[in-house]
């Protein structure tokens, strides 16, 4: 079933804890203090994680009126994350009256900085109408935006949305695609439907399956049902699945899954900027997989020289364009080591 949300504080609460938490989860009692003190001096971070604390209750007592102030000081200031949560509570109407004027507008502050979680909420505000005349065709774009940016969660509504002809003609193939990048990152409906698709017969969706289970990429890695959905596609005569299976019954090691992919095109990554003020230059080793189309479904940080240069990597290794790997003259998935650099320009 399609992802249409209800206003029940039971949803509320489950989106909150992914809202927020994913901006700043494990703050307590000490944190708040420093926090507090880095805040009043303008510091946006420490502002947003003040945001956090009171929005969630962490640390202090749970109080929206001083979420609101604190992600609104940073969220002027252009903050994504901040604009992002002040859309949130106003859509939800958690300790204030719910406001979709101000909830949309706060969220198209955030998508227009590519934020991907403010991208996803305005496809699900376009699809249901909410504040908004009904436009599937918004919606759309506004989930693509969300998934090309690496949200699971727009990943699964493009999907659902070209799984059942919605706007564009049904695409299996094209379904599979998004539906695989979110299952990759644990979306659990995304990965429902590839298993559905597997079990009735599908040989792309048991290949992806296999290759889920072997890699453990959503799911736990487990080797023999790896090998059993490698094996019932292999035996439709899928010819990565035949590779797969050779190599895994010979005992063969293979951690590409293929061979010879080539960049087309390379987007630079967005250098942070306190690195930047800093000149500190630094590296990031991501861990991509490519499809047959040439196109990075996932990315996962393996290293990296500063953590602040993981987020701006995976961004930009995301759009990145390859030649896909062959076998035999048949493109094919490969996983690859990409590493992406951050060099500072010489100062003339």
């Amino acid at each position: 079933m399609f992802y249409r949300p209800s206003l029940s504080r039971k949803w509320i609460f489950f989106f909150c804890g992914f809202i927020f938490g994913s901006i700043g989860s494990g703050d307590s009692a000490p944190d708040y203090s420093r926090f507090q003190v880095l805040a009043k001096q303008g510091n946006i971070q420490a502002q947003v994680k003040l945001g956090v604390m009171y929005a969630e209750g962490k640390g202090v007592p749970q109080n929206y009126s001083k979420a609101i102030k604190w992600f609104k000081k940073a969220a002027i200031r252009g903050d994504s994350d901040a604009q992002y949560s002040l859309g949130y509570i106003y859509f939800n109407g958690q300790g204030i009256d719910q406001d979709l004027e101000k909830s949309i507008s706060w969220f198209k502050k955030a998508a227009e900085q590519a934020n991907s979680s403010a991208q996803n909420y305005l496809g699900i505000i376009f699809l249901n109408g909410f504040g908004v005349e009904q436009n599937e065709f918004e919606a759309f774009n506004w989930f693509k935006l969300a998934a090309e940016n690496g949200n699971a969660n727009g990943q699964y509504n493009v999907g659902w949305m070209v799984s059942n002809g919605r706007v564009t003609k049904t695409d299996p193939g094209k379904a599979l695609k998004w539906y695989l990048m979110a299952a990759a990152q644990g979306e659990y409906r995304s990965l429902n439907w590839i298993h559905q698709k597997a079990k009735s017969g599908n040989s792309e969706a048991q290949f992806n399956l296999g290759l889920l289970y072997d890699i453990g990429l959503g799911v736990s890695e487990n080797d023999s049902l790896a090998f059993k959905w490698y094996r019932k596609s292999a035996e439709q005569g899928n010819k990565q699945a035949i590779m797969r299976t050779r190599d895994i019954s010979g005992g063969k090691p293979d951690d590409t899954l293929g061979f010879d992919p080539q960049v087309i095109s390379s987007v630079p990554p967005l250098y942070p900027k306190a690195l930047r003020f800093l000149e500190i230059e630094g590296w990031v080793k991501c861990v991509i997989i490519i499809d047959e189309y040439g196109d990075v479904f996932h990315a996962s940080v393996l290293e990296s020289s500063h953590v602040d240069f993981e987020k701006p990597a995976l961004k930009a290794v995301r759009k990145w364009k390859f030649k896909p790997a062959t076998i035999d003259g048949i493109p094919v998935k490969v996983r690859r080591i990409q590493p992406v650099n951050f060099k500072l320009l010489p100062k003339s």
